[in-house]
């Protein structure tokens, strides 16, 4: 009896604590089983002080799909900007925790299937130095119907390359500036030269006029 005891105690043990790691793993925020994938997009390069778009793309992966809320991160030091009409569908929240930091939150719910387009831009600092700079990490993080939360990594891109504006950029910029300079010069002296154009064409009609009669 006892030796049986032991054995039914054990399989009671046991089955208790698998149960409880499955309830642990259930309310930690674990990934469905139909995932939104989130995934970045980056440009491969960019310029000190330039400021640039960073695209995340992900699809609901279930009916109700609500209480969507994404999290991602520039490099430190750089500067984000959020709005959440740059977004389709739109955002009901836009939100910059820190500089860094951009944030989006929409109530929902969702039909399955909806693919979502998240924008944000960020500014790289114009002392930046020339090397690659890393975006530490992002996460979507949702509900569907009453189950979850559900957390995800953003994937994809998760890094830009700083490099120095080209000779031929400033070059350029530099021109434009002259041009915009020069510009109202050109439209001054267009103005006079057409102006004394008609003014002599009228003097030869003029004369034209006086030596028929």
């Amino acid at each position: 009896m006892n030796r049986k005891a032991t054995r039914v105690g054990g399989w009671v043990l046991l089955i208790l604590l698998i149960s409880s790691v499955l309830a642990i793993v259930a309310g930690a925020g674990v990934v469905a089983a139909d995932s939104a994938n989130p995934v970045r997009s980056l440009p491969a390069k960019v310029t000190p002080g330039q400021q640039f778009q960073v695209t995340v793309t992900f699809i609901s992966p279930a009916v109700d799909f609500n209480a969507i809320g994404l999290l991602d991160e520039a490099p430190a030091g750089w500067t984000v900007s959020v709005d959440k009409a740059w977004n389709t569908p739109a955002a009901d929240v836009d939100h910059t925790p820190r500089p860094e930091k951009a944030a989006y939150i929409w109530f929902g719910p969702y039909a399955d299937g909806v693919t979502f387009t998240v924008v944000y831009k960020v500014r790289v600092p114009p002392a930046a130095t020339p090397g690659t700079y890393a975006f530490p990490g992002g996460t979507l993080e949702y509900y569907t119907a009453a189950d979850g939360p559900y957390v995800e990594a953003i994937a994809g891109d998760d890094e830009v390359e700083v490099t120095e504006a080209s000779p031929a950029d400033g070059n350029t910029a530099n021109v434009l500036k002259k041009l915009a300079g020069v510009a109202p010069w050109i439209v001054l002296g267009a103005a006079i030269i057409v102006g004394a154009s008609l003014l002599v064409l009228r003097r030869r009609r003029a004369r034209g006029n006086t030596n028929s009669k």
